[in-house]
């Protein structure tokens, strides 16, 4: 009896430890609270597998609000107007209410505090600067591919004229001229156009005349003079260039003249057979494989990176800001630098290798399973299973979490076997684009005029290039045009932009 009573004393001691150890666990947990947007139907479930794991990996307990991305904007106002406000806050754009909270003092500055912190430290210099304000970083960027310009043509059409995949824009129109007028479908009419263009609105907006007006050496968005003055891109003689390029190729009709009004998805009217070819500022081979089979991506379309004028030109890639969004942390909600520490620790382990396949990827060997012959690359799996979607749709959400600022700890890619050889061309392109980068000076300022006038300052310029490839007005009008833009604010635009760089 006696060593029943003492076997139960033990086991009370022991669940009394296990207890107290548990509740210390529990009360270690750092608690943080998130607002972010999710893309899919319906907000993931507050318990589901993958908060669960990052909340272990992490030492965290997670308190995520999920707001639908239609309304997301409004809400983040709405937010910031309240008394109780999140730890941390998704932007989705360095938007104007952004900056203006950031300039009101609402959030941590963490210029200096991000080195402290071993993957965070490893953030690209250049794209730090972009997602700045004047210089001085409010959120932790959300990292995304900085060279993504390309040009998707058709490789069978090249392959039935016996023409190669162009290395050079003089290439490239020559491609487009024999798209247009040698029959390239064989259908024996004259339907087929060498590039296609549609709608394109705003400026600074990765428009294909402003790609090309960077491979011709015009700068992307904003370009600096030896003395530290900005100036925008359309007031470079290359740019007039690109300008002029296009409309020669519209008036030889190797262009759909409908090119200014037509809003038809590019990639279904390239499916079609409308056109060989368009420019994006995206990669747009992952646009067409949702439309047709990978076995017909592979044996119909291919495609190249941004392209120097000629064989004997420089290389000149047009950039993007390398960063789609920010995570800002609200002064309101972390008041001190303690917890300040305890948020950006818990942003750095997400972006460590772990934390990011986790909330890229989901969890080896449920959803998916890394390729044996190249890591890099990972097969989704298990794929009818209900755990399957649940994992798929909870990391789509969380994704909007992650930043990925260290470029070292990339998650997998999901990407099909048959599909690899393309991904790896792109990866490959990709790289020595980037060696080569052309990035917008004034991405990390903030013009007071503009953010008064800039819309107006824009449409300006939008109208006039647009009317200018058409055919609608010279060379002569088209300088009257800046001078316009410029006595309509544009000067102090210059003025405000290149003070703030001069002080940089």
């Amino acid at each position: 009896m006696r060593k029943i009573v003492l076997c139960i004393t033990a086991c009370l001691i022991l669940f009394g430890m296990t207890g107290c150890h548990q509740q210390k666990r529990q009360q270690s947990a750092a608690k943080i609270s998130i607002m972010a947007p999710y893309l899919t139907s319906s907000a993931p479930a507050k318990d589901g597998i993958i908060v669960k794991k990052l909340e272990r990996m992490t030492k965290t307990k997670l308190n995520i609000k999920w707001v639908t991305n239609a309304s997301y904007s409004d809400k983040v106002n709405v937010t910031m107007a309240g008394s109780k406000l999140p730890d941390i806050i998704v932007f989705k754009d360095k938007d104007a209410a952004f900056i203006k909270y950031a300039q009101a003092g609402d959030f941590w500055n963490l210029t200096k505090y991000l080195k402290k912190y071993p993957n965070l430290a490893r953030a690209n210099q250049q794209v730090l600067r972009n997602s700045s304000i004047n210089g001085q970083v409010y959120g932790i960027y959300r990292a995304r591919d900085i060279m993504r310009a390309s040009v998707t043509l058709r490789k069978d059409w090249l392959k039935k004229l016996k023409l190669k995949t162009p290395d050079t824009l003089a290439e490239l129109t020559t491609v487009m001229q024999k798209f247009t007028d040698e029959d390239p479908d064989g259908d024996g009419k004259n339907d087929t156009y060498g590039m296609l263009v549609n709608r394109w609105y705003g400026l600074n907006n990765g428009a294909p005349w402003e790609i090309v007006a960077t491979w011709l050496g015009a700068p992307n968005g904003w370009g600096e003079k030896p003395d530290g003055t900005l100036y925008p891109a359309f007031m470079s003689p290359a740019y007039l260039k690109s300008l002029k390029w296009f409309r020669k190729q519209i008036r030889a009709g190797y262009i759909n003249p409908d090119f200014s009004t037509d809003t038809d998805s590019l990639s279904a009217s390239f499916l079609r057979g409308v056109g060989g070819s368009y420019i994006q500022p995206a990669y747009a081979m992952a646009d067409l494989s949702e439309l047709t089979s990978d076995q017909q991506l592979v044996k119909k379309y291919t495609f190249t990176g941004n392209l120097p004028a000629t064989s004997n030109s420089s290389q000149h890639s047009w950039a993007t800001s390398g960063y789609s969004g920010l995570l800002a942390i609200p002064k309101a909600s972390v008041r001190t630098k303690a917890e300040l520490n305890r948020v950006l620790r818990f942003i750095d382990e997400t972006c460590s290798k772990k934390g990011q396949v986790l909330i890229n990827n989901g969890i080896s060997g449920v959803n998916f399973k890394v390729s044996a012959s190249d890591k890099q690359y990972a097969q989704p799996i298990n794929v009818q299973q209900q755990k399957y979607q649940k994992i798929v749709t909870e990391t789509s959400a969380i994704s909007q979490i992650k930043t990925g600022v260290n470029e070292a700890n990339q998650p997998y890619r999901l990407v099909s076997k048959t599909l690899q050889p393309l991904a790896n061309k792109r990866y490959g392109i990709m790289a020595t684009d980037q060696r080569n980068a052309v990035y917008n000076k004034a991405a990390p300022y903030v013009s007071k005029t503009y953010s008064q006038k800039g819309a107006v300052l824009d449409e300006i310029i939008d109208d006039a290039q647009i009317r200018y490839m058409a055919g609608e007005i010279n060379d002569h009008q088209w300088h009257q045009v800046i001078k316009k833009w410029l006595s309509s604010g544009g000067q102090k635009v210059i003025d405000e932009y290149s003070t703030l760089n001069k002080r940089q």
